[in-house]
């Protein structure tokens, strides 16, 4: 049983609105240093939003998220908490008008404080670890879809955070693109990064989640472990997702 001194995040009874949608109702969740958490579930459960939730993008009516000893609810400095808790993207969200190299160090320089030349010397590291350095002088449109992806993770990578998020991070590649990224992600998990991953990449989740968690309407209906979820899910509603998704 892990230790509550091992918890990073906390959710609690987190509800989110839009107008008279409820894109979120009651969610409880507990993540713990180098959990490997897989959300899955139909477009529109809520997955995108819970993340957006947990780093600040959505302001949330009804519960609260603590991150790190940081209530997201009450938070002054979203810099703060956004340097615990990276975030991948699903469109990479590079600045199109920056190269790779500045791409990664305008965070570091912005929010760390730190020189340029401190900060170019982290970011030719970690674009050196994830096999990209030689595009560090290109700009995005001339990179691959992978190699995009690849360049996002660095950016969240280079501010050392605590936990890093992915929100369907392969869905916007080339089937022979998604391969290369999700290598690159099962790297993170091996070197113990606490990871948050929204994906439909079943056969990944199962490999490397500690949990699963499924979602429908804006409420999780269902948790499991690898075997548990994918053998013997409780929820018809699971089993129907998981008959459809793994055709």
């Amino acid at each position: 049983m892990k230790k509550q001194s091992e918890t990073i995040i906390q959710i609690k009874n987190l509800g989110l609105r839009y107008g008279n949608f409820d894109a979120l109702i009651d969610i409880n969740e507990e993540v713990h240093r180098k959990d490997c958490i897989v959300i899955c579930g139909p477009s529109g459960s809520g997955k995108s939003s819970l993340l957006r939730c947990i780093n600040g993008l959505e302001k949330f009516q009804q519960g609260d998220v603590i991150v790190d000893g940081i209530s997201v609810k009450n938070c002054k400095d979203f810099s703060l908490l956004r340097l615990k808790v990276g975030m991948v993207f699903q469109q990479f969200a590079l600045y199109p008008h920056m190269t790779v190299l500045k791409n990664i160090t305008l965070a570091p320089v912005k929010v760390l404080g730190i020189s340029k030349a401190q900060a170019e010397k982290k970011a030719k590291e970690v674009l050196d670890r994830f096999d990209v350095i030689d595009q560090a002088a290109k700009y995005p449109a001339e990179l691959s879809g992978g190699q995009q992806q690849r360049v996002a993770i660095c950016r969240a990578l280079v501010l050392g955070p605590e936990v890093l998020m992915f929100d369907e991070p392969t869905s916007a590649l080339d089937p022979e693109m998604i391969g290369e990224v999700l290598e690159v992600m099962l790297g993170l998990v091996k070197d113990g990064m606490t990871m948050i991953i929204v994906t439909h990449e079943m056969s990944f989740a199962r490999r490397v989640a500690n949990e699963i968690i499924f979602m429908e309407a804006g409420r999780i209906i269902e948790r499991g472990t690898d075997e548990s979820f994918f053998e013997n899910p409780s929820n018809p509603r699971t089993k129907a997702f998981l008959d459809k998704i793994l055709l």
